[in-house]
């Protein structure tokens, strides 16, 4: 009997758990986010910034500890999959002279960041194209392609029956 009301309490908190987590977005929505239908968040997200600059195409999942700093503008597309502890930051320190700069993000469908991967200022992803773990990526990746390291650098081309779905 106890075994039982165990089973169910933890399985109620669970659910509620992940409930919870959904109630941010329309909290993000309510701040002017555009966030489409079927986008989903399993666990915390923390949007920085401007949450009216930020942009999520449909079918897309956020993991838990993603941070998107939004002080520009920042484009996420169609069934992307952004794994846990990801950063987008849009707004930086220049390199030479310590000035803040600002530039947006766009990622394209289909995209999918993998743990720990760092997208800095400026950064465009074509579609179908992974980043490995613990990636930075910094200016233009192409599409159809696995990239890894710090700085982000192309390993090779995806086949078509390796493209995400």
């Amino acid at each position: 009997m106890i075994y039982l009301i165990r089973k169910i309490f933890f399985n109620t908190f669970y659910i509620l758990n992940g409930f919870r987590y959904q109630l941010q977005i329309p909290y993000y929505r309510f701040l002017g986010a555009k966030i489409s239908k079927g986008v989903r968040f399993y666990g915390r997200v923390i949007i920085l910034g401007y949450p009216s600059n930020l942009s999520i195409g449909e079918k897309t999942s956020l993991n838990d500890g993603v941070i998107i700093n939004c002080i520009d503008k920042v484009f996420i597309g169609k069934q992307c999959h952004i794994s846990t502890n990801v950063m987008i930051h849009t707004a930086g320190l220049n390199e030479f002279d310590f000035k803040h700069n600002k530039k947006p993000i766009k990622i394209k469908n289909k995209v999918w960041l993998a743990a720990g991967v760092v997208v800095t200022q400026g950064s465009e992803i074509s579609s179908n194209t992974i980043i490995a773990a613990n990636s930075v990526v910094k200016g233009y990746i192409s599409g159809d392609s696995l990239y890894a390291g710090s700085p982000c650098k192309f390993k090779r081309k995806l086949n078509k029956s390796k493209t995400l779905n």
